[in-house]
Parts: C-alpha cells; sequence; structure tokens
C-alpha cells in the first residue's frame, strides 16, 4: 500500500497528513499544534491504535470487513474505557465531549469504508496483515497523553521506543512486526 492508512483518514478529515509525534516530548511540536486539527489528530489514531489491537484475532479482523454498523464499535474497541477515552480526546482537542465522541464515531465509520476499500480480497488475514504493515506509522503520530495503550490493554502503543526512527529503530520495527504478523500470540491468550 503506497498511501498510508494515516494518510487516507487524514485526507477524510480534508488534511494531507497527520503530524508526528515527537518520541522526546511524546506530543507533537507547538508549531503543528497550532497547524492541525487536534481533534482529528486524537480520533484518527487512537482508532487506528484500537483498530490495530482488536486485529489481533483473525476472526475479530473479519468482522471489521463485514460490520457496517458503527454503533457497537467503540464498545467493542474501548469496553469500559469509552467514556475516558472522549474525555482525553476533548481535553487534548480543547472541545465538548459531545463533539469528540461524534468524531470518534465518524472516524469509525471513515475507517471501515477505508479498509474496505484497501483490503480486497476481504479476508480477516488481510485485514490484520494491513494492521500490522502500519503500527510503526500509527504510532508515529500517536499522541501519548491520550494514553491509548493503557485503554485497550496494549501498553507497548504508549512506549515511546516505539516512536523512534532512523536505522535501529526500522531494525526493531521490522522484527517487531514479523512477531505481530504471526499466529503464534505466545503466552496464556
Amino acid at each position: 500500500m503506497s498511501t498510508t492508512l494515516i494518510d487516507l483518514m487524514a485526507k477524510k478529515e480534508g488534511m494531507n497528513t497527520l503530524p508526528k509525534v515527537d518520541p522526546n516530548t511524546q506530543s507533537i511540536s507547538a508549531k503543528d499544534e497550532q497547524e492541525v486539527n487536534l481533534l482529528s489528530q486524537a480520533a484518527i489514531t487512537a482508532v487506528l491504535a484500537a483498530f490495530y489491537k482488536y486485529s489481533r484475532d483473525e476472526n475479530n479482523a473479519e468482522a471489521i470487513l463485514e460490520n457496517n454498523e458503527i454503533m457497537d464499535w467503540p464498545d467493542k474497541l474501548f469496553g469500559n474505557n469509552k467514556s475516558s477515552l472522549v474525555v482525553k480526546i476533548a481535553s487534548y482537542a480543547g472541545v465538548g465531549a459531545a463533539q469528540a465522541k461524534s468524531k470518534v464515531y465518524k472516524v469509525i465509520a471513515d475507517f471501515i469504508q477505508v479498509i474496505q476499500e484497501v483490503v480486497k480480497d476481504n479476508s480477516g488475514k488481510s485485514v490484520k496483515s494491513v494492521l500490522t504493515e502500519e503500527r510503526s506509522n500509527i504510532l508515529l503520530h500517536l499522541p501519548a497523553v491520550l494514553g491509548i495503550g493503557k485503554m485497550i490493554d496494549d501498553s507497548t502503543l504508549d512506549d515511546r521506543t516505539n516512536k523512534m526512527e532512523g536505522p535501529v529503530s526500522g531494525l526493531m520495527h521490522t522484527i517487531e512486526k514479523t512477531f505481530a504478523g504471526s499466529d503464534n500470540t505466545g503466552g496464556n491468550n
């Protein structure tokens, strides 16, 4: 896929792309903060991170292609943390909770449309593969202040080393993708 999910989702919001998060400060630069829609930044990255986590099970990944109803997606993705997510996004973007909730629902609907366009063979394995390939790119744009990793029980999402770029980080991300894409879940899952 030559265009990233981040870019496709940003275009749905009328932007070319989303700014990257500085791995040292764990936030976007002050200059970018003034030029970007923080509500879109937070909602897009939070939703993509949650769909990444949800898609680790190929049956769940396949359900993304089959389920066009967005009403139950926030519960599936964020469970009891759905309200906390809305509050954090609203706080980050400086908007009301109702506006943040509406944006999350819109981004979910947009994502389902985008993934259905991107995945050609309609299989859970393909959805899982696309999201595995996109994981590091999602994390490069995910503001740490949202605490998404804690909300969806994946502490690696909030780890600043996942937001680093360069030759060594690139090698580590490649190794990580290999393990994330395998059917071996390890542990007691």
